[in-house]
């Protein structure tokens, strides 16, 4: 996610994503490779806003209707998962937007509609197996092993570049 902040540092709206927008704000600290997520979340925070959504294509076309009101267009957006970037890929487009040339999309999952050729969208993937893994030990360490005190576990996601991000503006 580095890439993305250092790409696209001015005029970006931030994630959007589900109710309360807990996930999208506990995803902001994992940009800014050795920077502390203190100090990473407080740097992304500067100029960026985070819209409200649900994880459905109507939440990105929500989002694209927001985005327009509000001009000048921010450079690029992070879409709190693959189908709200698909709603909002689809609304920009249908308003004559074009991406990445006007602004840049990137989603969240790097689902099968990302990998599709006529969406080619950008996304941030997650290792799901390794993320099963670890939930299942963590499970078994409360279980069997009795384990009472939290456990965080850090797995880096991979950013998947493919058509809906330009070079910086």
């Amino acid at each position: 996610m580095g890439w993305v902040t250092k790409s696209y540092q001015r005029r970006s709206p931030g994630p959007f994503g589900g109710p309360g927008d807990s996930v999208a704000r506990d995803e902001l600290p994992t940009f800014g490779p050795g920077l502390s997520p203190r100090r990473s979340s407080r740097l992304l925070l500067v100029g960026i806003r985070i819209l409200p959504g649900d994880y459905t294509e109507e939440s990105g076309a929500r989002a694209a209707q927001e985005l327009l009101s509000n001009r000048p267009l921010p450079t690029a957006v992070i879409a709190g998962n693959d189908r709200c970037a698909l709603g909002l890929l689809d609304s920009l487009t249908r308003m004559k937007i074009e991406v990445p040339a006007d602004v840049s999309v990137v989603g969240y999952d790097d689902s099968s509609l990302a990998r599709l050729s006529f969406v080619d969208l950008t996304s941030v993937r997650q290792d799901v197996a390794r993320m099963a893994q670890h939930t299942v030990e963590a499970a078994a360490e409360r279980l069997d092993g009795g384990r009472t005190t939290p456990k965080d576990i850090v797995l880096n996601p991979t950013l998947v570049i493919r058509g809906t991000t330009g070079p910086p503006r």
